[in-house]
C-alpha cells in the first residue's frame, strides 16, 4: 500500500502534520485525561523526565492521512488514531536485533499493515491535537508511547516555528529544544516491523 504524506526525512517544505486525535486519553499528574481537556500548566507524565508542564495544546486538522491503531496492535494499549507523521515508539526484540538499540521511533503512517494498523476513511477526519512541552518528550496516549510535538524537528518549517514562538513568548528559543534521543526508522526499515505488529 502506498501512502502519500509529507515524510519528515524527505519533505522539501514540511509543516505541522503530526497529532493525536480528539478523545485520546493522556496520562497526567491528575490522572487519565482526554487530550482536548488539557490546559497549559497541566503536568504530563513523560517517559524520560517525569512530570512536565504542558506549555500549549494546539488544535489542527492536518493534511496528513490519519492512521488508526486497533487496541493491542503494538502491545498493551487502547485503540488510538494518530496523524500519519506522528512518531510512535517501538520496543520489540527485533528492533535490538536489527539496529542494536532497544527502541526506536517510526512514523505512524510507515507502520500501516492494512489490518490492525490502517488508514482511516477521508470522509470525516478527526480533529488532532499537539502537545507542546519544554522539549520533545515520550508520553502515554491511550497507553501507547508517542512523541510530543518537537519544535526543533524536521516536521516544523520556519513559518510554523515562528508562529509557535509567538504563542509561547516565555519559553526559551525553540531551536534549543532537545530531541528524545531515539533513532527514527526510515520508511523501508519500518516496513520490516509492520507485518509483525
Amino acid at each position: 500500500m502506498t501512502i502519500a504524506f509529507a515524510h519528515p526525512q524527505t519533505s522539501a517544505k514540511p509543516a505541522l502534520l503530526s497529532g493525536i486525535a480528539a478523545g485520546t486519553i493522556v496520562l497526567t499528574q491528575a490522572g487519565a485525561r482526554a487530550i482536548e481537556t488539557l490546559k497549559s500548566g497541566d503536568k504530563i507524565i513523560t517517559r524520560d523526565h517525569g512530570l512536565q508542564p504542558l506549555r500549549r495544546r494546539i488544535a489542527s486538522t492536518p493534511d496528513a492521512p490519519q492512521v488508526h491503531f486497533a487496541a493491542g496492535a503494538m502491545g498493551e494499549h487502547d485503540a488510538i488514531t494518530l496523524a500519519a507523521t506522528t512518531r510512535v515508539l517501538i520496543r520489540i526484540p527485533m528492533v535490538k536485533a536489527l539496529l542494536g538499540t532497544p527502541e526506536a521511533f517510526a512514523l505512524a503512517g510507515d507502520l500501516v499493515n492494512g489490518t490492525t494498523i490502517r488508514i482511516t476513511p477521508d470522509v470525516a477526519p478527526l480533529q488532532m491535537f499537539h502537545l507542546l512541552l519544554d522539549r520533545a518528550e515520550i508520553l502515554r496516549a491511550a497507553e501507547m508511547e508517542v512523541e510530543s510535538l518537537d519544535p526543533d524537528c524536521a516536521q516544523i518549517d520556519a513559518e510554523t516555528q515562528a508562529a509557535l514562538h509567538r504563542l509561547l513568548p516565555t519559553v526559551p528559543q525553540l531551536t534549543g529544544y532537545a530531541s528524545t534521543g531515539r533513532p527514527c526508522l526510515l520508511r523501508q526499515e519500518a516496513r520490516l516491523f509492520s507485518p509483525i505488529l
